[in-house]
């Protein structure tokens, strides 16, 4: 473990969603993260652009991410909560292309004074 370096920042759009990358940074920490998606609309098939891209599902989520960064063995800051929701796009590109999931998510710390957080992503569906 390095002690003069900070390697690791718990925020961003992955793995702490109510910080930015830049509010917590140490050498070491853990972070929990519990997910919970719920369909808002399935089998739906509205194609694009001549079937270039198609909307298959339309998904909510809700999440609650815990974690705490160390720096030298010491906290930063303590354990810190974050809850937030988001919307989940499922879609495939060009009807024969691995179907994707695009996202954003609203995450706002609970015992913080950190500003809510908005990310956006493109991800692989589970």
């Amino acid at each position: 473990l390095p002690n003069n370096v900070q390697y690791f920042a718990l925020g961003g759009s992955e793995l702490f969603r109510g910080f930015d990358l830049a509010q917590r940074q140490g050498n070491s920490l853990w972070v929990g993260s519990v997910e919970w998606r719920v369909p808002v609309i399935r089998n739906l098939d509205l194609a694009f652009f001549d079937r270039a891209l198609s909307l298959r599902g339309i998904y909510a989520a809700a999440f609650c991410d815990v974690g705490e960064v160390m720096l030298r063995g010491q906290s930063i800051g303590g354990v810190s909560e974050a809850v937030g929701a988001g919307l989940r796009l499922d879609v495939s590109w060009f009807t024969f292309v691995e179907r994707t999931i695009l996202r954003v998510d609203a995450a706002k710390t609970l015992n913080s004074q950190a500003p809510m957080q908005i990310w956006t992503g493109i991800e692989h569906p589970f």
